[in-house]
């Protein structure tokens, strides 16, 4: 269900979303070019969890923002101040 409700097209958070994006892949790139390659691979394994791990919380905030319009709006309607 929340998948239907974000919309892939749009760049949510920009353009800040962006900014920091650049910002992080060059410090990545930075660092990385300074490891060993063992340490090269625990950096992309931290950065791919770091992705998993927003993209979890990004998720349960949409849904649970969704959830509270929804009580907003029955509240709403059960106080007669919108009708269907």
């Amino acid at each position: 269900m929340i998948e239907r409700l974000m919309n892939p097209e749009r760049p949510y958070g920009e353009p800040a979303y962006s900014k920091f994006s650049e910002q992080i892949n060059q410090l990545q790139q930075d660092i990385s070019g300074q490891l060993a390659p063992q340490a090269k691979e625990h950096l992309e394994q931290l950065t791919d969890m770091y992705i998993r791990r927003e993209t979890a919380a990004l998720h349960d905030a949409f849904s649970e923002g969704f959830r509270a319009a929804i009580q907003l709006m029955l509240d709403l309607y059960r106080k007669g101040v919108i009708q269907p």
